[in-house]
């Protein structure tokens, strides 16, 4: 008698084992999103090279996906429980010729162009980054062109380039301090302050350390 009560009670805890597991795999699946990411180049010159997806954090063999350029087109498709931002990247002799580039992975399809300036679109996070892309390396371009342009000036002129020069700063920190304060609660202001909150004033990291925090 004992041992049927035995059996009996180690069939129905295997019984609430598969229930609870199942529950869990059920939660799992329902939080889970999925994302597609597609790729173009323009040529097929690098058909039959790889493109590399990886973590910007801890990453390793484990976690780094890759695949084909075929057609000049390539694609990424996977699923994820969080946002997270990874890099596009190709081979090192390439990267001089097609640009890496920092993508949010998130719900949604996501468009890529890789090339010498390349670019991401399609979701609304990913719309957000490419637009802080566009204004860091418009700042970049500006600023390497006055500083070009300081060869063989008198140093009065030199003077008043350089001038120009800390209103540029001035416009990039100012930009910056909106865009993190606008976009905080996404995880591309948080990048955004995490690499750009040094280049602030005092007083605008003040400001937002009460916001963030």
């Amino acid at each position: 008698m004992r041992n049927i009560f035995i059996l009996s009670f180690m069939h129905c805890f295997k019984i609430v084992l598969n229930l609870v597991f199942l529950i869990l795999i059920f939660n799992s699946c329902k939080h889970t999103k999925s994302y597609v990411i597609e790729g173009s180049l323009p040529s097929g010159f690098y058909d039959g090279e790889k493109v590399y997806l990886i973590p910007m954090k801890d990453a390793n063999n484990k976690n780094v996906d890759s695949v084909y350029i075929t057609n000049s087109k390539f694609y990424f498709r996977g699923n994820f429980l969080s946002e997270e931002i990874k890099i596009i990247r190709v081979k090192h002799l390439l990267r001089q010729e097609l640009q890496s580039l920092l993508i949010v992975i998130e719900k949604g399809q996501i468009n890529i162009l890789l090339a010498s300036i390349s670019s991401a679109s399609g979701t609304k996070q990913n719309d957000l980054l490419q637009q802080w892309k566009e204004k860091r390396e418009d700042i970049n371009k500006r600023m390497g062109n006055l500083q070009n342009s300081m060869q063989g000036r008198e140093l009065r002129e030199q003077k008043i380039i350089k001038q120009n020069m800390q209103l540029m700063q001035a416009e990039y920190r100012d930009y910056n301090f909106e865009f993190i304060k606008k976009y905080r609660n996404t995880i591309v202001g948080q990048f955004v302050y995490e690499n750009m909150k040094n280049s602030l004033s005092p007083e605008q990291q003040k400001e937002l350390e009460k916001l963030v925090n």
